[in-house]
């Protein structure tokens, strides 16, 4: 991973854990979701040693990103800053996307029937695919979402995917 790709995962761990890490915060958090109607109420922990738990990790915050930004505000927290930073939550919702990517291949590669040969072709096949995700940005729903109201030109958008 780059080293501006690791940064913004860093600061995404830190906003998590500074609303998780103490059971008053976190009941606080799911008031604060509840009252939003958020389809979410809670953020998930991530556990370093699991590859898996990073997707989800960035997904989450990324989908509960309003309602994180304005508990940190409340909390008077400078990590605020972030969450308000639009191309910091770009480059958050690229890393979600291609997370869950590697989830899914990860997942992929879990089964009875897997085999080296098996193991290979998908990961060529992943390989191959990312050049012609970079040209279609559909298939990044959260970065694809989140640029629809923005008003970003190709460069920008290629110095967040390549990061």
């Amino acid at each position: 991973m780059s080293p501006e790709s690791n940064k913004v995962l860093d600061a995404a761990v830190k906003i998590v854990n500074e609303i998780r890490s103490r059971a008053l915060n976190s009941e606080m958090f799911t008031a604060l979701c509840e009252s939003m109607d958020s389809q979410h109420q809670h953020l998930l922990f991530h556990a370093g040693v699991r590859w898996l738990s990073r997707g989800r990790v960035l997904s989450r915050l990324f989908e509960l990103k309003e309602e994180a930004k304005q508990f940190l505000q409340e909390a008077n927290s400078s990590l605020t800053e972030l969450l308000s930073d639009e191309i910091w939550t770009r480059k958050l919702a690229y890393l979600a996307d291609i997370f869950c990517r590697l989830n899914e291949l990860s997942i992929s590669f879990q089964g009875f029937s897997t085999n080296i040969f098996g193991l290979r072709s998908k990961t060529d096949a992943f390989k191959k695919k990312l050049p012609l995700w970079h040209s279609h940005l559909e298939m990044f729903p959260n970065l694809h979402d989140f640029l629809i109201s923005a008003d970003v030109n190709r460069k920008e958008l290629l110095c967040i995917i390549i990061l």
